[in-house]
């Protein structure tokens, strides 16, 4: 693994050598503090460490399987997770912020991707094809090796592009609009499904839906978790549903715990989960 400071020469031009070698300083220690005892760390440049990690995972793809409200197989979805020598499986939520500040982003959805290729490729002999749904973020869509990825991936294992999922969240597409519709049509040209993550969580704008190509929308779990307490939430997820079912999108619902809770989106209308 390389580490590199990204800050390291402003660093340098403002407050000195004498600075910038502190903050190298404490950089190595840091890192020697996080890593287990067999690693290696060294310095390859003025900005850059390199970790030697034996026998490193460096992430596991954690899949869940959802339900659909026709007899067909539900779609898997994935997270990575970070196999931490003490600390154990690290859930997205504690790396995937500091990833997107630090550029580790791109190369981590490179191998999500490689690995959710994998696994629809090992699935590939089962009757029926299971699909997997993964996220993309908004640097990622901002990164132009995306599509070769997926493209070159799809190649190598095989696999239908219909049976992986894209999902973007909304504060993907509201950051630069007009770029994401681009990204998507190129997806959607590939035959990947287009998903907008997280929806209805501050960022929703009807005219993304009607204008780009997507395939479904994923309400956010706030809503979800609260439906079966409060009438005022099982009325947003009916009107998102009826919204969506409107514009022939399909419905997905995030963070069902319950049986209950199926069963009110099964009455309500929602596809997925």
């Amino acid at each position: 693994m390389v580490v590199y400071l990204p800050t390291f020469q402003d660093l340098h031009d403002s407050l000195g050598y004498a600075a910038a070698d502190a903050a190298v300083l404490e950089a190595a220690s840091r890192l020697k503090f996080i890593t287990a005892p067999a690693s290696y760390l060294a310095r390859l440049s003025a900005d850059e460490f390199c970790l030697l990690l034996p026998k490193a995972d460096p992430l596991a793809l954690q899949i869940r399987t959802g339900w659909r409200s026709r007899p067909t197989c539900a779609p898997r979805s994935t997270s990575a997770r970070w196999p931490h020598p003490t600390r154990g499986m690290v859930p997205p939520m504690q790396f995937v912020t500091i990833a997107e500040q630090t550029g580790l982003i791109r190369p981590m959805t490179t191998l999500v991707i490689e690995l959710a290729l994998r696994q629809l490729a090992a699935w590939r002999a089962r009757p029926r094809q299971i699909p997997i749904a993964i996220n993309v973020s908004p640097r990622n869509l901002h990164d132009p090796r995306l599509l070769d990825s997926l493209r070159d991936g799809l190649s190598r294992a095989a696999v239908a592009p219909a049976l992986l999922e894209v999902e973007i969240t909304e504060s993907a597409l509201a950051e630069d609009p007009e770029h994401a519709r681009r990204v998507l049509e190129k997806l959607r040209a590939l035959g990947c499904k287009l998903y907008v993550d997280d929806f209805g969580t501050g960022y929703s704008s009807l005219s993304y839906l009607v204008s780009l190509p997507l395939d479904a929308v994923k309400i956010d779990r706030s809503f979800v978790r609260q439906m079966s307490r409060s009438r005022q939430s099982r009325s947003v997820v009916a009107s998102i549903v009826r919204m969506a079912h409107e514009l022939g999108l399909r419905t997905v619902a995030e963070g069902v715990e319950t049986q209950e809770d199926v069963d009110l989106l099964r009455e309500i209308g929602c596809q997925e989960a």
